[in-house]
């Protein structure tokens, strides 16, 4: 039997159960994913993007702000750091074909965690999905991405275009700004290469030096107000690149009337950071 499409095989994407974990792969991408659900290696194009330090690390941290309990978020909360996801189980469930998968069960405080690491074929993108029986109160969640990119200012994408803020705290005024507003993506970009965490239903965002921290999840609580409890889900995708991803995000936050000359059309559609119908959130109290 001869493949379709003048008798060439399809690209493919590949797992395979390693000693210290799982090694997910594609045409471009080789990820490795230890058993704590952590990426301790992901190379791209023969590049390797990882600082030194694990990706995906879930942290959780005591948040007790001074006033608005379910509103601020007060920049002591790093001193107050309480634990890290551990992991149980960590299993393939597809190991060839169009996308590969890898899911980890475990734990962090009192909630227990489900996540999904997804890479397809072709695709730069490493996707997570995370479902969470939170349980907590007076807690924090954050999930970090360090990675190989060094920039004076981050890229966080608002309703109708952008606003950087800087990855240091050298200034007083920039130590204010710890925590960000983000809708889609949240991007570091040097003159070469660049790193984007993308998320379907998470809107706030710290970057410290090369580190990109999403947050997750809070747990206020109030009298009128109670805690938001149950399974709640998200997604997140880790997009890296080289000098194309620059160019895309750049666009991306111009006017269509300001094209840049010798970009392609096809580069110019929506930015859409997962498929239309991707489940954002859901949530029980």
């Amino acid at each position: 039997m001869l493949p379709a499409g003048g008798g060439q095989s399809q690209p493919r994407a590949f797992a395979k159960q390693l000693e210290t974990g799982v090694l997910l792969q594609n045409e471009r991408v080789a990820m490795q994913v230890d058993r704590q659900g952590r990426v301790i290696s992901y190379t791209l194009d023969g590049r390797e993007m990882a600082a030194g330090r694990p990706m995906n690390v879930l942290r959780m941290y005591k948040d007790v702000p001074r006033i608005f309990d379910a509103w601020d978020i007060d920049s002591n909360y790093r001193e107050q750091e309480a634990c890290t996801a551990r992991a149980d189980t960590l299993e393939l469930l597809k190991e060839e074909g169009f996308s590969v998968s890898v899911r980890w069960t475990g734990s962090i405080g009192r909630s227990a965690v489900t996540q999904v690491i997804t890479l397809r074929t072709g695709s730069p993108v490493a996707e997570f999905d995370t479902t969470i029986q939170w349980r907590e109160l007076h807690r924090l969640l954050k999930v970090e991405f360090p990675v190989d990119v060094r920039a004076e200012n981050a890229i966080h994408e608002i309703q109708f275009g952008y606003v950087e803020r800087p990855t240091h705290r050298s200034r007083g005024y920039d130590q204010q700004r710890f925590e960000v507003c983000n809708h889609r993506y949240t991007a570091l970009c040097d003159n070469s290469h660049g790193c984007a965490v993308l998320n379907d239903c998470k809107y706030g965002v710290g970057v410290e030096q090369n580190s990109i921290e999403l947050t997750l999840l809070r747990a206020a609580a109030s009298r009128r107000w109670p805690v938001t409890r149950g399974s709640i889900a998200s997604a997140t995708g880790l997009r890296l690149g080289a000098r194309a991803l620059h160019r895309r995000l750049l666009y991306s936050r111009r006017r269509p009337s300001t094209t840049p000359s010798g970009l392609k059309r096809e580069a110019c559609r929506p930015f859409l950071p997962f498929p239309p119908t991707r489940r954002t959130l859901s949530s029980t109290r």
